[in-house]
C-alpha cells in the first residue's frame, strides 16, 4: 500500500510537473523585429556601374527620389522619380517621361523602387546592421542601413550597381 501511495504521490507531482511547465512555455512568445529606415533622408552617395563610378546627392522624401550627379558630365542635372513620372532637370531645361519608358537601371528609378519594395522585403540583422533584401525591375537587392535606421550601401548585383551612402541628414 505504501508503494501505491509512493506512486500516486510521483504521477501527481509529474502531472503538476507537466501542467506548470505548459503554462511556462506557453506564456512565451516571440519578439518579431520590424526595422525602420529613415524614409526621408538627403544624403552623398557613390554610384558604381560596373567599371563607371561617379558621385551623387540623393534625396528622398515620401513622395519622389531624386539624384544629382557631382562629378560627371551630368554634373548639377537632377533625375527625379515619383513612381509616375521621371523629370530630368539642368538649368532651365526640363524633360519628363513616363516612368514605365525609362530604364530600371537609372539610379532614380532603381532606388525609388527598392525603398518602396521594402514593406515586401526579407529584413534582418546581421553583424549590427540592419539588411533588407528583395526583388526589383532590374533584380536582386541587398540594401543595409545602420540599427538607427541611416542607409549605407544598396547593391545590385546581377546589374554590377552598389551605391555607398555617406553624411546622410534627416
Amino acid at each position: 500500500m505504501k508503494n501505491n501511495n509512493n506512486q500516486k504521490f510521483r504521477e501527481g507531482c509529474l502531472a503538476l510537473l507537466f501542467i506548470l511547465l505548459s503554462a511556462l512555455l506557453s506564456s512565451c512568445s516571440t519578439k518579431v523585429y520590424t526595422p525602420e529606415l529613415k524614409t526621408d533622408f538627403t544624403s552623398n552617395a557613390s554610384v558604381t556601374f560596373g567599371d563607371f563610378k561617379y558621385s551623387c546627392k540623393v534625396t528622398k522624401t515620401a513622395d519622389f527620389l531624386s539624384v544629382t550627379p557631382i562629378d560627371t558630365a551630368a554634373a548639377g542635372m537632377v533625375i527625379r522619380c515619383d513612381g509616375r513620372a521621371v523629370t530630368f532637370t539642368k538649368g532651365s531645361m526640363k524633360r519628363e517621361f513616363p516612368a514605365e519608358k525609362i530604364t530600371p537601371l537609372n539610379p532614380a528609378v532603381l532606388m525609388y523602387e527598392v525603398f518602396n519594395s521594402l514593406t515586401d522585403a526579407e529584413s534582418k540583422v546581421s553583424d549590427g546592421e540592419l539588411v533588407f533584401s528583395g526583388i526589383i525591375s532590374a533584380g536582386e537587392f541587398v540594401l543595409t542601413a545602420s540599427k538607427s535606421g541611416d542607409i549605407k550601401k544598396l547593391a545590385v548585383n546581377s546589374a554590377k550597381i552598389e551605391i555607398v551612402f555617406s553624411n546622410t541628414e534627416v
